[in-house]
């Protein structure tokens, strides 16, 4: 099985044919702020399906902020409104 190092993609945006997930942050899905890919590994056949963001602390704290900014709304909103989203 390989580690990090050598799935990390180091190239910002480089095309790859692989499925690529981003981080969700503040109702948007955005990259790792550094831009890089970590690979996803089929534990059956050691063959990398797909790519995930390199995230790390700075990415983090977007998301938390993000989500604390989102409650601030969020918390005020009734059951009836809430309940509406799971629909």
């Amino acid at each position: 099985m390989a580690d990090a190092a050598t799935t990390a993609s180091g190239s910002e945006g480089a095309a790859s044919s692989l499925p690529r997930s981003l981080n969700y942050v503040a109702g948007c899905f955005v990259p790792a702020a550094s831009g890089r890919f970590l690979g996803v590994e089929n534990p059956a056949t050691g063959s990398v399906i797909a790519e995930i963001p390199l995230s790390a602390e700075e990415d983090v704290n977007a998301a938390a902020d993000a989500a604390v900014e989102a409650f601030r709304a969020w918390r005020f909103t009734s059951y009836v409104e809430r309940a509406a989203f799971l629909d």
